[in-house]
């Protein structure tokens, strides 16, 4: 286990431990209430849910729920919710039908049909059947609570993905429509012009400064084979490929290849001293925040992401393999693009 899942670990722990001190202090927001109160179970819940400690969100739901008799449709659907958090679709749907059958509301209703079409999208790689059952379920939770942004969004997501671009877009740009100032609404344009990125693995829109003063995008990257490379100076896997992926930029032509490599370090004085002295002369982008690194919903370093001439990522490249370096893992995926034409 590396530093940045060390560091991941701990922060849930204080996130956890945080939010049951505060429960149990005196004079807090919670004081009159028992501890064991079904309101209380759920705060902790949630606080695990966002953790992604999803047993433990699980384990508050289901106390909060048994607290409450089994009259709590709130807590079942957070049940529900902590099941696709574990991967667990089957309990999952089982739980969000026990919701919707609670249900006494149109807005209720509309929010258990929504988790149900979340957990079929979810398994459409294992049955291609899930998609039309996803759409089924986002279609009744928008015509339930129509004026619920993500309902749409969702909607139009699942038809996207099923080549109904019409509909799709229509419903996406409900979502822009209600929701202008929605974080979701860059990706809901870019897939109503381009309705083909919601079907496959297309990179998200970003924008950076190289320690070299260049800037770079997704834009400024069409047209040529890219890979990023996701590292930090702490990672002594990622300092071992280093030899690799020199022979890479030295390898392919810079009008058809670029290299780019995005450091993780938040101390950057080390990362600039350690680029300086191993000659890394490719750009180099500096993401402290790690907010690119979210943005491309990684986990962990060293990650490589291969990005194809139109923007689709080709591969994803995670960790390292002591039988073949990087290089080697690299170079079929790389051989096989025709914009690297080596002559």
């Amino acid at each position: 286990m590396n530093t940045s899942s060390h560091r991941l670990i701990l922060l849930k722990l204080i996130i956890l431990a945080a939010v049951i001190f505060l429960i149990a202090l005196p004079g807090s927001a919670q004081m009159g209430q028992d501890m064991n109160s079904p309101v209380n179970q759920l705060r902790m819940g949630d606080a695990a849910y966002a953790a992604h400690n999803f047993q433990f969100a699980l384990h508050a739901y289901m106390n909060a729920d048994r607290m409450s008799e089994g009259n709590c449709i709130r807590c079942t659907m957070k049940i529900s919710q902590a099941y696709m958090g574990l991967k667990n679709w089957s309990m999952a749907l089982s739980t969000a039908d026990r919701a919707l059958a609670m249900a006494t509301t149109a807005t209720e209703k509309a929010q258990a049909h929504n988790i149900k079409g979340t957990a079929y999208l979810a398994q459409i790689s294992q049955d291609p059947k899930n998609i039309q059952l996803a759409q089924e379920e986002y279609r009744a939770a928008s015509q339930a609570d129509p004026l619920v942004p993500v309902f749409h969004f969702n909607l139009g997501i699942a038809l996207l993905k099923d080549s109904h671009d019409d509909e799709g877009v229509k419903e996406l740009q409900r979502f822009v429509d209600l929701a202008p100032q929605d974080t979701r609404v860059t990706m809901a344009k870019q897939w109503i012009a381009e309705p083909r990125r919601a079907r496959g693995l297309y990179a998200p829109e970003f924008h950076v400064t190289s320690a070299q003063g260049n800037e770079i995008s997704l834009d400024s990257l069409k047209g040529k084979i890219a890979v990023l490379d996701f590292w930090a100076t702490w990672c002594p896997p990622c300092r071992a490929a280093l030899p690799d992926l020199k022979d890479l930029v030295k390898k392919y032509p810079a009008d058809q290849f670029v290299l780019i490599s995005v450091s993780l370090d938040e101390d950057k004085n080390a990362w600039q001293d350690y680029v300086s002295k191993e000659k890394m002369t490719w750009p180099q982008v500096s993401d402290a925040n790690r907010e690119l690194f979210k943005t491309f919903g990684l986990e962990d370093v060293p990650t490589y992401i291969v990005l194809g001439a139109d923007g689709s990522i080709i591969e994803r490249v995670v960790g390292t393999d002591p039988q073949h370096s990087i290089a080697y893992r690299l170079k079929d995926i790389l051989a096989k693009q025709p914009e690297l034409n080596l002559h």
